[in-house]
């Protein structure tokens, strides 16, 4: 796939891979809809990265912040090389978003006299919103809720807030809708829930 943004004038990009970050200086775009980076700092000692790794890229061009998912493959510590797997959009997060594994979840919609319930996969999560995908897509600007069970010390805790859909689209068979949460209704052991959740993915 090809990327629908110019990297050569992006700044302070990073690439997101197994919740590791890395600072990187765009080098060149091959002709197979691959990108070839070079790594200017880690915060972890390098670790040899199959390709076929999930990732999420982050670039600031102009005054907006981009961001697009990809596999990385990455064979040195200086280099690293991401396979485009979906089209570059506008960053509205306001912070970092990690990648989740095989973390279900459900977004509900009242409907006449009845709730439907929608099942869903975790893509990325943060502290102000999700990416899932789905087998139907979601009414963008559409109020939803959505639900999930976290991992935490071996055990599954619910988490569960109000949100909306800023956008919904199709990657290949499924749906992939980004979803932002209302901070207010979110319980306050909910919450703890979700800040302690992110920092046990943030730290491995």
């Amino acid at each position: 796939m090809k990327l629908n943004i110019d990297l050569k004038n992006a700044r302070n990009i990073l690439i997101v891979v197994a919740n590791r970050i890395h600072r990187v200086e765009f080098l060149q775009e091959g002709t197979g809809g691959e990108i070839f980076f070079k790594i200017t700092e880690r915060d972890h000692p390098y670790l040899h990265a199959h390709t076929g790794g999930n990732c999420c890229v982050y670039g600031t061009i102009g005054n907006d912040t981009y961001f697009f998912r990809g596999k990385i493959s990455s064979h040195s510590p200086e280099k690293a090389v991401v396979f485009v797997s979906s089209l570059a959009e506008a960053e509205r997060r306001r912070s970092v978003r990690y990648e989740t594994i095989s973390v279900p979840a459900r977004v509900k919609e009242k409907a006449f006299m009845r709730t439907n319930v929608i099942p869903a996969s975790i893509i990325n999560l943060n502290g102000s919103g999700a990416q899932i995908s789905t087998s139907i897509p979601l009414e963008e600007s559409k109020v939803y809720t959505f639900e999930a069970a976290l991992p935490l010390h071996h055990t599954l805790r619910p988490f569960s807030a109000v949100c909306y859909v800023r956008y919904s689209r199709r990657e290949r068979d499924m749906f992939v809708s980004g979803l932002f949460f209302e901070e207010g209704s979110i319980q306050r052991e909910h919450k703890e829930t979700l800040n302690k959740f992110l920092s046990t993915v943030s730290a491995t």
